[in-house]
């Protein structure tokens, strides 16, 4: 009970830090328009895919994936070229990836997170199989 407590608080922390500071640091109408998702995360032996789901009214580039450890917030590994566009209602396909190189845990849970070149941020948690 007490892991599921702290994931939870982890993430919850993750999305209000990654409001506030995408809010912050722009003012532009079309950052406050950015709004992505992520549907799904899927691992293979090498690569971790993320699902990403364009939700708001303009297009968005995602430059950067990032998988963390859910406990101590962590970058365990990251790609970030990936300038990957979206249209509005657009899902990603296997193009938002992150090449696997960091030791993880069997049924340790893990947070995927994505940023988009305007600072929009998304992350969802998933468990290592």
């Amino acid at each position: 009970l007490i892991v599921i407590t702290v994931t939870a608080a982890l993430l919850t922390y993750l999305w209000v830090l990654g409001y506030i500071g995408s809010a912050q640091r722009s003012g532009q109408p079309s950052q406050l328009e950015e709004k992505i998702k992520i549907d799904g995360v899927k691992v293979s032996d090498t690569t971790v895919f993320i699902y990403v789901r364009n939700i708001g009214s303009v297009r968005v580039v995602i430059q950067a994936a990032y998988i963390l450890n859910a406990t101590t917030g962590t970058v365990i590994d990251a790609k970030t070229d990936l300038n990957v566009g979206l249209d509005p209602g657009e899902v990603s396909g296997t193009n938002v990836y992150v090449e696997v190189s960091g030791t993880y845990t069997s049924g340790y849970t893990y947070v995927a997170k994505v940023v988009t070149t305007k600072g929009t941020e998304a992350s969802l948690a998933f468990t290592w199989p």
